[in-house]
């Protein structure tokens, strides 16, 4: 199953961002090969295609799942931000 084949190249890349990620922090973050990150990115996402190999559809799951969670607000360390 291709978790992103409804997701926009660009729209998946902007809720990454919002995460303070890009595909090499997120692939860096999960252990995987950047390039392979890259592949399945390019292949799969936005595309009406199914990925085939474990590797590709973990991946695929893992980049679903990361801009499905919800965004940790980011503080700045003052006081008004406690408030």
């Amino acid at each position: 199953m291709n978790f992103l084949q409804n997701i926009p190249k660009n729209h998946l890349r902007g809720e990454l961002i919002k995460r303070g990620l890009t595909l090499g922090s997120f692939a860096r973050k999960k252990g995987y090969p950047e390039t392979n990150v890259y592949r399945a990115f390019a292949r799969h996402c936005g595309e009406d295609t199914v990925p085939i190999g474990k590797l590709t559809r973990a991946i695929i799951r893992d980049l679903y799942e990361e801009i499905q969670s919800p965004i940790e607000p980011i503080t700045t360390g003052n006081s008004e931000d406690a408030a």
